[in-house]
């Protein structure tokens, strides 16, 4: 017989996040904020965060990010975040593994079947490891056909995008186009909930519609209401 249990009791102490944003937005620097961190780096590219002391695993195949999930679980005691940069490239990695480095043929909707597949594995791997886990990605914008654009969402290959937004708690836009147009002219915050053509999510409902982007900022905000684990279960 499984045992009851109750949200009122129940622990939610590992979260997952996924924050987005256009290159250079601060995705990177606002995800190594978060408490004792090491970083899964897929894109050779930690000059913003040079001289932070921080650790951090270079992955350059899946191979590696399957060997970076270990090494994570070995040394659970040792860091609190684990912050996969970025989700972008490990999709483009992916890529590389089902269709080969020097493939030269146009990808068949098979093959992105199998791409979709693999990355989703190396996702879920990550995030079901015991500590906090931050994705990073870069944003894409879809346009109609007279070039508006009419959605922005993670910049992911095919359903991976919703996919991974429905395995994570939080996903943050980072970004100054949707900071201006709350009167905002610095791109320093996050947005957590859909906002005009742009996706977001906040699980918990308990976050304003922007954050400063740091995770001092969101433990606080998390912390001072009571309704939190409660509507991370509900959702």
């Amino acid at each position: 017989m499984l045992p009851i249990r109750n949200t009122r009791t129940e622990s939610f102490d590992h979260l997952r996040f996924l924050i987005y944003g256009s290159p250079g937005s601060g995705k990177t620097t606002t995800a190594t904020t978060f408490p004792r961190p090491l970083v899964i780096d897929c894109e050779g590219g930690l000059l913003s965060v040079r001289g932070r002391d921080l650790d951090f695993v270079r992955c350059g195949s899946i191979a590696e990010l399957r060997e970076a999930v270990e090494t994570a679980k070995v040394h659970a005691s040792d860091y609190d975040t684990i912050i996969v940069d970025s989700l972008t490239e490990v999709a483009r990695l992916a890529h590389e593994e089902v269709t080969g480095a020097a493939a030269s043929h146009a990808t068949t909707l098979q093959e992105w079947g199998r791409v979709v597949s693999l990355a989703r594995r190396v996702v879920r791997a990550f995030a079901h490891l015991p500590q906090h886990v931050v994705f990073t990605a870069l944003a894409r914008e879809s346009r109609d056909k007279d070039g508006r654009v009419v959605r922005v969402r993670p910049s992911l290959p095919g359903r991976l995008a919703d996919e991974v937004s429905g395995d994570v708690d939080f996903v943050f836009y980072l970004g100054a186009e949707a900071a201006r147009t709350e009167g905002r002219m610095s791109a320093r915050s996050m947005l957590t909930k859909p906002h005009g053509l742009i996706f977001a999510k906040d699980r918990t409902g308990v976050l304003p519609q922007w954050v400063e982007p740091a995770w001092a900022s969101v433990e606080t905000l998390l912390a001072t209401s009571v309704e939190a684990p409660q509507a991370i279960v509900a959702a």
